[in-house]
């Protein structure tokens, strides 16, 4: 089965609608890259909080995203998981200014009391169809395109560098009430000049915000 076709059943597990996911008010599709990158983690074993179920050891795979994910901002997505081999906290962080979707994957605590983040940029209209066909989509392959060339970016800039650093050193404990209450609240504060400072500037206005270091790659594609 090709990347696409893997993508279109995940995200029908995920929502089975598109028009649940791609409203007016998000003309261009932002919500359904969103979507996809969180399938990319569901798909590598990341867990989204509250989906241990069963025996202790048993985890169940479940691409469904948290209740309210498309609702709490706009034009920002913010997912939580646990990892579920290791039981570490991650977060994925999307946001969009002017058609660019900025990606913040992080890895909530490391032995060093440190995030490590990685960082990505996207263009938008890269990866979904035109305006014009996304209001009509009956299905996510009428929504989503170039899925090979996302699954790839998402791969390489976000997910494997942590999946390698997982197996090098686990995170530590930590209350992840800490990092909810800080997306909950500083989503809505950054600054216009944080938002349109180019990708490589955009994760470390972020981490400077926090006092914290900058991992990983920071691309725009």
């Amino acid at each position: 089965m090709s990347r696409s076709a893997d993508l279109i059943a995940m995200m029908g597990r995920a929502c089975p609608q598109p028009k649940d996911v791609v409203r007016s008010a998000d003309a261009d599709g932002a919500a359904a890259v969103a979507l996809a990158l969180h399938c990319f983690f569901v798909e590598a074993g990341f867990q989204v909080e509250g989906g241990l179920l069963g025996w202790p050891w048993t985890w169940k795979k479940s691409y469904a995203p948290p209740s309210g994910w498309n609702e709490r901002f706009q034009d920002e997505w913010v997912f939580e998981y646990t990892l579920a081999k290791t039981g570490s906290t991650f977060f994925l962080h999307c946001s969009t200014r002017n058609g660019k979707m900025y990606v913040r994957a992080i890895r909530a605590n490391n032995l060093e009391g440190q995030p490590d983040i990685n960082v990505l940029g996207l263009e938008i209209s890269k990866y979904v169809s035109p305006k014009e066909e996304i209001a009509t989509a009956t299905s996510w392959a009428a929504v989503l395109r170039n899925i090979d060339k996302l699954a790839e970016q998402a791969m390489e800039h976000l997910i494997q560098p942590f999946l390698v650093m997982e197996k090098k050193e686990p995170s530590a404990s930590l209350d992840s009430n800490k990092w909810k209450d800080y997306l909950a609240v500083k989503a809505s504060e950054w600054t216009d000049a944080s938002v349109v400072l180019p990708v490589l500037s955009v994760g470390l206005v972020f981490a400077m915000g926090l006092g914290m270091s900058v991992y990983r790659r920071r691309i725009s594609l």
